[in-house]
């Protein structure tokens, strides 16, 4: 059974633009408590399935960069970065693990992108690419298994005109094998010996039609 967590949360940040408004920048800062901090696993040694359980003492803090960028009027960049260290702080249960990461806390983010427009034929058209980068990922207390970083790379062809909107896209175009959650032996208590993964999308295309009445 587990209990509800609270959250004291501490933040400050700062939001600027430049140049008329052709370069935005924003930041942030933040600090959190948290008692009770709730994460989840799957415990198939004692029938328990997807388990929430509890760890005492938490203490996030964290840091986001944020810009923005018109080179020209159809021409933007953009990027940012986020960082955040999530510490045990208590954990009667097992008080070796203070001092780790808290499980699935990516440590760091940060994308980079542009996007372009112009006209074709009749409609207005958009184009842009991006990358992302997550850093390493705990999946558990004991910090033992975790995910390597990895960078994902995206694109967007959109066609528009009036209520009309078509979308092509692109995702995970590096075809990047990772994990969306992982559960290792020591947990799942799978009878086989195995872990349990669960695999993110490979590279997928689609395409996206809206007409707004």
């Amino acid at each position: 059974m587990f209990q509800d967590e609270t959250l004291k949360n501490y933040e400050m940040g700062s939001k600027n633009t430049f140049f008329n408004r052709r370069l935005m920048v924003n930041g942030a800062a933040y600090f959190s408590q948290s008692e009770n901090f709730q994460f989840f696993y799957v415990d198939l040694l004692n029938d328990r399935g997807q388990v929430i359980d509890n760890i005492d003492e938490v203490n996030i803090k964290g840091l986001e960069l944020e810009l923005q960028g018109l080179v020209t009027n159809d021409f933007q960049v953009f990027g940012g970065i986020g960082v955040t260290d999530s510490e045990i702080k208590k954990f009667a249960i097992a008080p070796h693990q203070v001092g780790n990461h808290t499980p699935k806390n990516t440590l760091y983010t940060a994308n980079l992108g542009a996007q372009y427009g112009f006209h074709l034929g009749p409609m207005d058209a958009t184009l842009r690419v991006d990358a992302e980068r997550r850093g390493r990922k705990y999946w558990h207390p004991d910090n033992v298994e975790s995910q390597d970083p990895l960078t994902l790379y995206n694109a967007r062809f959109t066609l528009k005109k009036g209520d009309f909107q078509l979308v092509f896209w692109g995702k995970n175009l590096g075809n990047k094998k990772y994990y969306t959650d992982f559960n290792d032996i020591a947990y799942s208590g799978l009878p086989s010996g195995s872990d349990i993964g669960f695999p993110a999308q490979p590279r997928t295309f689609g395409v996206d039609v809206r007409y707004d009445f």
